[in-house]
């Protein structure tokens, strides 16, 4: 997830860097990343405050929409309005995002050594989901049990796992079949194991370039997304479904590669309207699709307008989504436990539907609060990795 802040952070502190007007555009382009990735958490966040209202069916595992469920449901369930709050395609968005900042390193002319990528990635990573995951879990025996029965299944599931020395260990270890303290950390695991594997599945990229980059992207994208899609992976180990998901989201990795080695190109000055035209079909192409592979490439499609230079950049480089960019880590981290907590303080007291809508504030001032306490220090103990 923080992916794009540590690409920031080599290029200022890599060697030969200058103040020069290159080193400028890239700074920039890459905090219109992280901008972006910082637009997708509130996405996520929007998602699961949706997920506490019964009709709403932006997915399939969702369940049908209910007649007469109202004008919102039917703009979110059926018009291209609900990409805005589809919270599967934004994590998408965040593994393509993270495969391209990555390649970035990588493919470096001069990549960091194996121990000092790993080591940065784990700090940054690792300590404000172990802290994430313990404040969720206190959340949990505070006022888990304050709602039996929920508004949606969703919230009738949530926090409902019993914290055991297996749990912990799963915990631990980011393992994917225990989430439900905080629903939201089951993409982490898959963020850890693909990129501490990225340099080796970059080797193809390294040596044929772009074609290798595309070869590790379709196999990946191939073989994860018809064994995770298309086979009966419910007669399947945990540990075999887990690998078969981390596979399809190495291809998306691999997409952000493409990305990172087509940016000379991107970068080229082009007409307004050709990002604008980019960021539409993309957006599109998410809406249209909601498996993985697709939702990928569309991913894609919306990265490549914020590299490039024009409105969408620009608007990304506004003070509100830089400043969403920098806590977006801790905001996917807290909102899920801060929704839980809300509910549960105030069932019986408010209705629903005047209390989600002051959630994504709630949220984002207690991610700034996170960031501050948690996440800001883990960048300071990656950077200070040499």
């Amino acid at each position: 997830m923080r992916a794009v802040t540590e690409a920031t952070a080599a290029q200022r502190d890599a060697p030969g860097a200058t103040a020069g007007a290159g080193v400028a555009g890239s700074s920039a382009r890459l905090e219109a990343l992280d901008a972006l990735r910082g637009l997708a958490a509130l996405t996520v966040v929007l998602n699961h405050s949706l997920h506490v209202f019964p009709g709403f069916a932006l997915r399939p595992w969702w369940g049908s929409t209910q007649a007469g469920a109202g004008l919102a449901v039917y703009l979110v369930n059926h018009t291209p309005l609900g990409v805005l709050v589809d919270g599967n395609a934004a994590v998408q968005l965040f593994f393509v995002l993270s495969g391209l900042v990555l390649a970035r390193l990588v493919l470096a002319p001069r990549p960091p050594a194996y121990r000092v990528f790993a080591l940065k990635r784990v700090l940054r990573l690792y300590p404000p989901y172990v802290v994430a995951v313990a404040v969720a879990w206190i959340g949990q025996a505070a006022f888990g049990a304050h709602v039996a029965v929920g508004p949606t299944q969703w919230v009738t599931d949530e926090w409902r796992e019993h914290l055991s020395l297996s749990t912990a260990a799963a915990y631990a270890l980011m393992l994917p079949w225990h989430t439900g303290l905080d629903g939201p950390v089951w993409s982490l695991g898959h963020e850890m194991r693909v990129s501490l594997l990225l340099p080796l599945l970059l080797l193809p990229a390294r040596i044929w370039g772009l074609w290798g980059a595309v070869a590790l992207s379709l196999v990946c994208l191939g073989v994860g997304s018809f064994t995770v899609e298309h086979l009966q992976i419910s007669d399947w180990s945990e540990v075999t479904v887990m690998l078969a998901k981390t596979a399809l989201y190495a291809g998306l990795f691999g997409l952000g590669a493409i990305l990172q080695l087509v940016s000379p190109w991107l970068v080229r000055p082009v007409p307004p309207v050709v990002p604008v035209v980019t960021v539409l079909t993309g957006l599109m192409v998410i809406w249209l699709n909601w498996h993985a592979a697709p939702c990928g490439v569309g991913a894609a499609l919306v990265i490549a307008a914020a590299v490039m230079p024009g409105p969408v950049r620009s608007g990304l480089l506004r003070p509100v989504p830089r400043f969403l960019g920098r806590i977006s880590y801790s905001l996917y981290l807290v909102h899920v436990p801060l929704i839980l907590a809300v509910l549960s303080l105030t069932r019986g007291l408010l209705p629903d539907g005047m209390v989600m809508p002051l959630v994504p504030v709630m949220a984002i001032a207690v991610a700034a609060l996170f960031y501050r306490l948690v996440e800001a220090p883990s960048h300071r103990w990656a950077r200070a990795v040499r």
